[in-house]
This record gives C-alpha cells, structure tokens and sequence, in this order.
C-alpha cells in the first residue's frame, strides 16, 4: 500500500459551519448523513475522489483502480464504471451536495445562483438520483437547516452557512448542444447512467461527449465532473475515459467495480440466477464487463443439440395443436415459412417444419403464388392463421384472405422483438433444450449468424446480410412462431376442447372484424 497522505473525518463534523469542510465519506456514511455502511472500496472511492489516503489491498487498487498509488491532489473528473445495485446513485448524490457545500463561489458574483445539475438520458433517470440527493437532505436535521424554500419536483436549493451564498441541485434531461449546462456556472456536475446518452461519433443528436464538454467548461475552481453508468459496449465517452485514464490518474480519476465490490451485501444467488438465464446481461449489468458492441445470439453447439437427426419434416398428428409464422419478402431475400407444435414428454416447442421461397430482382416472388403453396403446406396441421410483422401486412392480408388464410399481423412493442430472441436463446440454452429443430442446414446457418449489439439505449438484435443476399431469413419466422402459446397434447380434454372451441370463435371474431362491415356486425353474426 502507499503510505498514508491527509486524512479524511469518518464521521460528520458538528455544526453548521462545518459544513463547508464536509467530506464525501461523511456525507454517504456518517450518522446524520446518508449513513450508508460503506464497503472498503466506496469508501475508497470517497476518498480517492478528493486526494486522501485510503486503506485498501494492493490487489483491490490493481483490479479497481489500474494502480497502487495516487496523486495527493483532487482530480476534476471521477469516472465510475460500475454494476448495478452498487451504491453508484447514493455515491452521486453525496457528492452532489458536497459539491454545493465546498465549492469556490469567489470567482461569481453574490447574485448569482451557481448550479450543481443531475443530467441523464431521460428525466426519469436523472430523477432518481435526485430523489436519493432530497432525501438525504430532508432527513439529515443539520442539512435540512441550509434548505433555501420548499423544494420542488426537479429543483432544491442550499443556502451556504459560511458565505450566505445559494445553490440550486436540479435533475434534467440531457439536451443538444448541452444547453442546460452552458446557462449557468457550476459547482460541480453529474452525468448519471453515461452509457445511455448518445454516442458522437455515430452522428447522436444528444451525446454524452457534447454534455462532458458543456459541464467541463463551466466547472467553477474546486468543482467537480463525476460520469457515472453501467457499461453498454466498448464505444463512447465512459468507455473512452476510461480506456485513456483507467491506471493513470491525475486530473481524471477512473474506477471499475462490480456490484458486489461496492455492495457485498448484494445477494450473490440473485446474480448466478441471472447469468443462468442471461450471461450477457449478468456481465454488463452486475459484472460491469465491457462487452463487445456487436456478439452471436446463439452458439453452434447448443443449436446443434437441439436439432434432431430426422426425420427433415414431421407428419401432423391427431390431437396436437399447430401454430405457424412467416418472414415475407419477394426480391434477394428468402420468404420464409416456419410451423411449430408442444411436445408434452418432454415439455418443449417442436419445429416440425420449414420452408423458404426465393426471387430476384429481375424475377421476383408472386405473393398469390407463395401463400397458395402455404395454405397446402398448413392446411394437413389444421392450420388457418399466418403471423407476420408489420412488412407490407395490410397488402399481403388481402391475398392471404383469397387463400383461406387470416394473416395475424404483430405490430411489436419497444423491446419485444429482442425479448422474442432471448427467448429462443434461453430454449436452446436449457439443458436437455426446450425446442427441437429440423436437420435443415439453412436453418443452422442463419441462427448461428444472429448478432446482438450493444448501444446506449440497450442491447437491440442484428440480422447481417450475406453475399448471397439472405439476412437470417429463418430467424424472424422462427421467433414469432416460438413466441405463439399453443397447449402440450395432453391439455385436450372434454373441457379444453370448450375452451378451443372458444378460442377459434374469437379468432374467427378478429378476422371478420377486419372487413369492411365493422364490428358490430362480426359480433352478431358470431353470436347468432
């Protein structure tokens, strides 16, 4: 370890004029403060943080902080690169207020009212870092007598003990060109949840690097910038602070922990129970692991392990319910077909057939040609309904119509699509798999060629184009079908089979209901 510099007060000092020497770790442990129990490394991060010693193992410093040793002076930036649930949002709002407390105010006119803002991607996240930052304040009996008016939903403002001056903390919502912070001098400033904001160098209207540059410039003598998040992906401003100054610190000061190195407290069986399910999300969000931007889905061996030997195509079968999905598309592309079924013995989604259909530019599919064909591939599995996506849908409905088919069209809300995909990956990850596949290779080829990137706004599903024109075309026909509830075998009793009946009833409602005679007149001629 190195040897011990100035020493930081554990617990809070008394009064109000003590105030304006308030440490970090005082206000996020101490009595009458946050009164969080700090681990050793948060605590070292409170120290660190403003150029004081801290007792920590050489091993901890390497793995957290890229070093052993440290300048005795404060650095402007700290860059906290954390998992969840560590104590990341408390850490902010502690040095939020510390900031409005400590900061040099003489270079500012006495009028002036100096601002320590919250910025976040969204107003919602930045409020819950600000909601941290009121509580603490109204809960601390010496805090709560520097409260200047009541505050407000977004705003609280500090009146100073030692000088009189007011400071005015607020949450905002991250803005073009940063103007939330230009308009004002500040007594410190936090970026919450970093990794969301925009990235530059992708062309984002609201980035990250514009806000770091905007609160940096108007950062007043002894003020500081602190970047917090979770990491979404090797690109970035985080990611950039940190791959410059992670092990190097000076002006900026970089620290990477996992959750349970800020919080050992945190349940360790909740992380394993999501890394069973999601290893990914495990390492991004409890890890804080730098993740590739853009990975497979899906791993060769374990598609492999769920597909049969044979037979290519399985007959229908008496008493089993059957579902279907369609990707469509007519030039370069596949069109593709994909029918499912549940297995009771073991309980698992079986695909018992797929079929694709391709054109060309200069020859390209007839849409009344392909659902012909299907409608003769469904019909021996008691099959009427086709789901899609939205691709052309209200057109392609009125063709599958003439065929006999309904063509259920899924509209898909924000992040169902990749909920969809995990979803199958979770299946195939089960051990023995939740899904059986046909021994189609085109199948194999376009599930092991699903990507997931991760960007600021969360992980999102990439279908890449190969040489031959194609773009996973299994893949979207494939998950919609397995996203389909459809009963195991054994399920058909006298009384499910009521309610089957039922069922069809109400689907035959949502196909006369899409015709031109409205509803009304679906429900009386069903009711009749």
């Amino acid at each position: 370890m190195t040897p011990p510099r100035r020493k930081a007060p554990a617990a809070p000092p008394e009064g109000l004029a003590a105030l304006a020497s308030v440490s970090l770790e005082s206000l996020f442990c101490g009595k009458g403060f946050a009164g969080i129990p700090g681990s050793l490394l948060q605590r070292a991060i409170c120290r660190a943080s403003e150029g004081l010693s801290f007792e920590l193992p050489d091993e901890m410093r390497q793995r957290h902080f890229g070093c052993t040793s440290f300048p005795a002076s404060m650095p402007k930036v700290i860059a906290l690169v954390a998992g969840i649930r560590g104590g990341k949002s408390f850490l902010a709002a502690a040095a939020g207020i510390r900031a409005a407390f400590r900061c040099d105010l003489s270079s500012t006119q006495s009028h002036e009212i100096v601002r320590v803002p919250i910025v976040g991607p969204t107003l919602d996240a930045s409020d819950a870092t600000f909601k941290i930052l009121l509580g603490i304040l109204e809960s601390s009996p010496l805090l709560r007598q520097c409260l200047h008016g009541a505050p407000t939903s977004d705003t609280v403002v500090l009146r100073r003990p030692q000088d009189g001056r007011l400071v005015e903390l607020c949450c905002v919502a991250a803005s073009r060109g940063g103007s939330h912070l230009r308009s004002r001098w500040l007594a410190g400033c936090i970026l919450d949840e970093a990794a969301l904001f925009g990235v530059e160098a992708t062309g984002a209207a609201v980035s990250a690097e514009e806000l770091f540059r905007a609160g940096y410039t108007r950062l007043l003598p002894g003020a500081q910038l602190w970047v917090l998040s979770s990491p979404f992906g090797p690109q970035g401003l985080l990611y950039d602070l940190w791959k410059r100054h992670f092990g190097r610190p000076g002006q900026t000061l970089v620290v990477h922990a996992p959750t349970r190195a800020l919080n050992p407290s945190f349940p360790q069986t909740t992380i394993d129970q999501i890394r069973a399910d999601s290893p990914d999300v495990a390492a991004r969000e409890y890890d804080a692991e730098w993740l590739d931007a853009e990975s497979v889905l899906l791993v060769a061996a374990q598609v492999d392990a769920a597909t049969r030997a044979a037979p290519l195509e399985r007959a229908p079968m008496s008493g089993y319910d059957y579902a279907c999905a369609i990707d469509p598309a007519t030039r370069g592309n596949a069109w593709t077909l994909v029918v499912i079924t549940r297995e009771a013995s073991p309980v698992r989604t079986v695909v018992v057939l797929v079929r694709q259909w391709i054109g060309s530019k200069t020859a390209p599919l007839d849409p009344r040609e392909v659902f012909r064909e299907i409608a003769k591939i469904v019909k021996p599995y008691r099959v009427d309904t086709v789901n899609t996506d939205r691709y052309s849908a209200d057109a392609l409905r009125a063709i599958a119509d003439n065929e006999g088919l309904f063509l259920r069209i899924h509209h898909g809300k924000q992040g169902e699509d990749f909920q969809r995909y995990e979803s199958l990956r979770i299946a195939l990850g089960q051990t023995p798999p939740e899904i059986e596949l046909p021994p189609d290779p085109q199948l194999r080829t376009d599930l092991i060629a699903i990507r997931k990137r991760a960007a600021g706004n969360g992980v999102s599903i990439f279908l890449p184009t190969t040489p031959d024109g194609r773009h996973c075309d299994y893949a979207p026909a494939l998950v919609l079908a397995n996203a389909q509830s459809i009963r195991e075998p054994e399920a058909f009793t006298e009384e499910s089979e009521h309610a089957r009946f039922e069922r069809c009833v109400q689907e035959q409602r949502e196909r006369l209901m899409t015709q031109e005679n409205g509803s009304h007149w679906a429900d009386s001629m069903l009711d009749d």
